[in-house]
């Protein structure tokens, strides 16, 4: 569950702090500072930043709170029922001259976490109301390169329901590969549409 967002001004979307109501005693236990938050609203609009720190408001014994996050403003409108996650979010890189998969969490550098690989790809499941999947290698995006989570492709409107990786090794003269899924979550409340960059 997500920590319930309270409007602080009515400059929500150029503010760079989100006031929320969190049921702990002190700032600290929130775990938001120094990480990853996710502010999403009933439209299912979304935008991802970096938490600078935590404060209490209204004095000892309040549960209320300002997350703070300079780099990034809230971006997305203000709507009743908004509400803030903390998450981590995950990226990979393939170096395919190397042979190396690099992983990077949040805003840690890469990391090396995988060597001697020969394939490596994302793959995008989109699937149509019928239940009929739709592959791609890249995601649709919008005008500014944000991915959607729906869209539509060659005139059928589809929904992007989960990402598939693959990755492939050479062994004795043939190719192994391995394959992990992730679904994209459904709660029917808060289905993200899209992701927004910062301040746009």
């Amino acid at each position: 569950a997500g920590y319930e967002v309270q409007r602080a001004s009515s400059t929500f979307a150029a503010e760079t702090f989100t006031r929320i109501v969190a049921p702990v005693a002190n700032a600290a236990e929130t775990g938001l500072a120094g990480g990853q938050a996710l502010l999403v609203n009933t439209n299912g609009q979304a935008v991802v930043f970096g938490v600078d720190s935590v404060s209490q408001q209204g004095g000892s014994g309040s549960v209320r709170f300002n997350v703070q996050h300079s780099t990034c403003p809230n971006t997305i409108g203000f709507t009743p029922g908004m509400l803030l996650f903390q998450v981590q979010t995950l990226g990979f890189r393939y170096d395919a001259s190397e042979r190396i998969l690099y992983e990077r969490i949040g805003a840690n550098a890469a990391v090396p976490v995988a060597f001697d690989i020969d394939q490596f790809s994302l793959d995008y499941v989109y699937t149509e109301a019928d239940g009929t999947p739709v592959i791609r290698s890249q995601p649709v995006v919008d005008g500014q390169g944000a991915p959607l989570r729906e869209a539509t492709i060659g005139g059928v409107p589809v929904t992007l329901s989960r990402i598939q990786m693959v990755i492939g090794m050479n062994s004795g003269g043939s190719v192994r590969t391995y394959s992990g899924i992730v679904e994209l979550p459904t709660n029917q409340n808060y289905i993200i549409k899209r992701v927004r960059p910062c301040g746009s």
